[in-house]
């Protein structure tokens, strides 16, 4: 949106929205994949819904067709403040600053507001799985999924990746799992997952979140109504993470790959051990066994496991889940090996912590294409990983030329003007044994309108190259 950020914004949200909507007008903020989701729940409930957006995003004619048909507006420009003059509440999409001139305006006139996570937590009729942290949140709320499908349980996946909360609502699954950011969390009032996690805390949305204390308030925010009933899993290897546990009525459950947890998920001698409430540790398989490579994926299956477990799954569905897992799109994944060459698709990693952990997946030089938008963390600290692991960068998007001064004097680096030519010269200089790893760790907005479309069309690009 087009206001800036300020670190002494108000509260976006107040906790007096109302749940009965029929008849009432409602502003839902932002176009986007939730935005458009929580403006087609509210028209079906009988709001009178607006769907504004300062940007002529894209809202295909089958969506218009299906709120219009409900009555519901479209209003794509340069939002105006005064619109709130018409609201009995707001929905502010996730990517919506606390400053955007409408929400000044709502809150001037005490208008409530709230987020999208609010919207559908009020909604869900089974209890909720919600999953947090700056990096694995996709891969350890799907692999959650995964373990409890396997244990019996039917279970409805989604949240800030994949399908929105308020397109699952509808549903009656046994669990909904969530993965849930800083930006939703930020906009919640009574949101109450049964199970929480907090998987770790790394630098990221800068911009949103100006210092450490400031982001891990946001992510805290995922146990606030969490009561003793409650279950939050923390990472207790993250001295962050594991400081919630002091500002939480919840059961705290820890998981850890270095030391045995009073009650969680760790690592014993190798081995993936649940020690519960009360009993003996229970060894679940050895962490080899694991379906996902890499030290970081041992971390996303100790948290999905005490989840699972949290849920009641047992152990033996639990070592299943943990063994064939196939994992998720965007996150490390292997596109095609072409002349002994692995081309490799980690556009979800949007950040500079993300790319450290792919770097730190291969043991075989790597082409890194990475730029796009940042999010304001400086790129010298990772300078000497990059030196260590890169035989040759390319750089594009908005932070190419920053990208490009804090790393070129270490690595050969190459720039290009879009994700046709970083493949183009991929290609034409990966030698056999070598990996290509799209890996920006940027934001995708400034060229694609997320890091799917942009790991899609990177894929596509991948397999159209002659063999």
């Amino acid at each position: 949106m087009n206001a800036p950020a300020s670190r002494n914004a108000a509260p976006v949200l107040r906790s007096d929205f109302t749940d009965e909507v029929a008849g009432k007008t409602i502003i839902v903020l932002g176009a986007g994949r939730s935005g458009r989701s929580a403006a087609l729940l509210l028209a079906r409930e009988g709001a009178k819904v607006i769907l504004a957006d300062d940007y002529a995003t894209s809202v295909d004619a089958a969506y218009h067709e299906s709120l219009s048909a409900l009555n519901g507006q479209i209003l794509l420009g340069n939002v105006q403040a005064e619109l709130a003059a018409q609201a009995h509440g707001i929905v502010a999409s996730p990517g919506v600053r606390p400053t955007h001139p409408l929400l000044v305006c709502a809150r001037e006139r005490g208008v409530p507001i709230i987020g999208e996570l609010e919207l559908a937590g009020r909604r869900a009729r089974a209890p909720i799985v919600a999953v947090t942290g700056t990096n694995g949140k996709t891969t350890t709320v799907s692999w959650v999924g995964h373990l409890l499908a396997k244990a019996g349980f039917r279970v409805a996946v989604g949240g800030n990746v994949g399908t929105p909360f308020c397109d699952l609502v509808h549903q009656t699954p046994d669990w909904f799992a969530i993965e849930v950011s800083s930006y939703q969390l930020e906009t919640t009032a009574r949101f109450h997952p049964r199970v929480a996690a907090i998987l770790n805390l790394a630098p990221d949305h800068i911009e949103r979140h100006p210092t450490s204390e400031q982001y891990l308030a946001a992510k805290a925010q995922i146990t606030a109504k969490q009561t003793a009933e409650d279950t939050l899993i923390l990472n207790a290897d993250d001295a962050a993470v594991w400081s919630v546990a002091a500002k939480t009525p919840a059961q705290v459950w820890g998981f850890s790959l270095y030391r045995p947890v009073d009650c969680g998920v760790y690592l014993d001698k190798g081995t993936i051990t649940v020690r519960p409430v009360s009993g003996r540790p229970t060894a679940l398989l050895e962490a080899a066994k694991l379906s996902l490579p890499g030290l970081h994926n041992v971390a996303n299956g100790l948290a999905a496991a005490a989840v699972a477990w949290a849920c009641g799954a047992g152990a033996d569905a639990i070592a299943a889940g943990l063994q064939d897992f196939p994992g998720v799109e965007h996150r490390l994944e292997r596109v095609r090996c072409r002349r002994g060459v692995w081309w490799i698709n980690d556009s979800k990693a949007t950040n500079l912590a993300s790319l450290e952990v792919a770097l730190c997946s291969f043991s075989q030089p790597i082409i890194l294409i990475a730029g796009g938008r940042g999010k304001g963390a400086p790129y010298e600290p990772l300078a000497p990983l990059v030196k260590t692991h890169v035989r040759h960068l390319i750089v594009l998007g908005e932070d190419a030329e920053r990208i490009r001064a804090a790393w070129a004097s270490h690595v050969p680096t190459t720039r290009v003007g879009d994700m046709h030519e970083a493949v183009a010269a991929a290609a034409e200089m990966a030698r056999a044994g070598e990996v290509v790893l799209l890996s920006p760790a940027c934001a995708s907005f400034d060229q694609y309108s997320n890091f799917e479309e942009r790991g899609r069309h990177f894929k596509e690009l991948v397999r159209q190259l002659e063999e």
